[in-house]
């Protein structure tokens, strides 16, 4: 890092505007024109309970991986006048440089053109105040220095298009990688990489006209990254949203990110192909979810509103992007060989089997739909169970029980499967390394009682 200015200024758009227009070679009329149409509504998330309480530290000179391959692939060869680092702003919720008052930071290209300038926002998850909901988001730890102070948070890192480099699929999936990269040890994908990850159908590499979804998981596959892939089938007798929205569940209680792509209708009443990403939902009914469009194209042209983080409606989503040649996407656990159509299948078979389970259904299908499914490392299963050995209700049998898993040579990864009943849940954990046919059986215990759940999202409650 370089000339980083030693006090916290006031976050504000004129403040922000002084701080960048020496920075760069652009008119001070369309810099401060175009920070307020392009950048700033970006920004809007990035705050506390207070939006006037914000403050901002500011560095000239950042390494970005990311900007340095876009420079090779591209920039170096065209007019723009640009540097090879971007400038990183760091945003505090109040006037100090502290882990608790720490919202993130984003950086900007370093380039004379206001509207490709923003590259990445890390929000910190932890302090950003953004909805009045109790929201539940993937993120990872990461370390940022700052003036000799080493500060820690809870973060995703949210990555812009360029629309010239990358569009909203690549954007999405450099996003989607980096965060599983940090998270679980997935491969990472590099930019400059891009062009000789697909071979089907490529045209002309720039300006970029995006990935088809074939393209899309060709990239993948060229990762090393295991997809599950589904193309949305939209029957205008039956309501499918339901069937899609369990997929899009049990990917979110995984800590895993699902791209959702289709045609979105603009103001203008043409369909535009268009991939976003959810990376959360909210406590209230797991009906709505935390997505990003890196673009903004979504938000602006369905709720006529700026930014691209907001919480959606999971039908209104559906309803918007389940069209001619819609699909979900997300990663999954290289040694999962159960799928989530298998486990719902032996659940099913496991829990008929348990006499003393059925009686408590009505209709013993029914626990089904209720069920939370999710694939966890089995490190954090086991810590979360230790942790339920000081609950003194718990009888010696459960104890026994608990205490016999903690002891069991497991998978990396489990099905963790969660049944809610009148008061508490019961818990069924699952080998998912067997095939669809075995005759192993494939859970580690017994139907085992809990009073909590297991999250594997940050939370924590927003106020307006």
């Amino acid at each position: 890092m370089k000339n980083q200015n030693g006090r916290l200024q006031k976050f504000n758009r004129t403040n922000l505007f002084n701080t960048i227009r020496s920075m760069v070679d652009i008119d001070n009329s369309i810099l401060r024109n175009d920070l307020k149409q392009y950048i700033w509504p970006r920004l809007d998330f990035l705050h506390g309970r207070r939006r006037d309480e914000r403050y901002f530290l500011f560095e000239e000179d950042y390494v970005e991986t990311e900007w340095k391959d876009m420079i090779s692939v591209h920039y170096i060869n065209t007019s723009y006048h640009f540097k090879n680092t971007v400038m990183r702003v760091h945003v505090f919720l109040n006037n100090e440089i502290s882990n608790s008052s720490y919202g993130g930071f984003f950086t900007l290209r370093r380039i004379n053109e206001v509207q490709i300038m923003l590259s990445f926002i890390y929000p910190n998850w932890s302090n950003v105040v953004y909805d009045n909901n109790l929201l539940y988001v993937m993120s990872y730890t990461k370390k940022v220095h700052i003036q000799g102070k080493e500060l820690i948070m809870q973060t995703y890192p949210l990555f812009v298009q360029d629309n010239i480099t990358v569009a909203c699929a690549q954007a999405d999936i450099i996003s989607m990688t980096k965060y599983l990269h940090n998270k679980f040890d997935f491969n990472l994908l590099r930019i400059k990489t891009l062009e000789s990850a697909y071979s089907v159908k490529k045209t002309k590499m720039f300006p970029t006209n995006g990935l088809n979804p074939i393209q899309m998981l060709q990239v993948f596959s060229f990762c090393n990254i295991p997809i599950n892939y589904l193309t949305i089938m939209r029957n205008e007798e039956t309501n499918n949203a339901g069937l899609y929205k369990e997929y899009v569940d049990y990917s979110i209680e995984s800590a895993i990110p699902v791209l959702i792509g289709g045609q979105i209708k603009n103001k203008k009443g043409y369909y535009s192909k268009h991939v976003v990403q959810i990376i959360g939902h909210t406590k209230k009914s797991r009906d709505q979810y935390v997505v990003y469009d890196d673009s903004g194209f979504l938000f602006r042209n369905v709720t006529e509103s700026d930014g691209f983080v907001k919480v959606m409606d999971w039908n209104m989503l559906y309803d918007i992007i389940s069209h001619e040649d819609s699909f979900l996407l997300s990663p999954i656990h290289e040694k999962v060989y159960l799928t989530y159509d298998n486990i719902k299948e032996l659940l099913r078979l496991r829990y008929q089997s348990i006499e003393s389970l059925t009686k408590l259904e009505s209709n013993k299908y029914s626990f089904l739909s209720k069920t939370r499914f999710l694939l966890a490392d089995n490190r954090t299963v086991k810590n979360f169970l230790r942790k339920q050995l000081n609950n003194s209700s718990l009888l010696e049998k459960e104890i026994q029980q608990i205490n016999k898993i903690l002891k069991q040579n497991m998978a990396h990864y489990v099905w963790y499967c969660e049944v809610p009943l009148q008061s508490g849940y019961l818990l069924f954990i699952a080998d998912p390394t067997y095939g669809k046919n075995t005759t192993h059986n494939i859970f580690y215990c017994e139907a085992l009682y809990c009073d909590e759940q297991l999250s594997l999202l940050s939370f924590k409650t927003y106020y307006n």
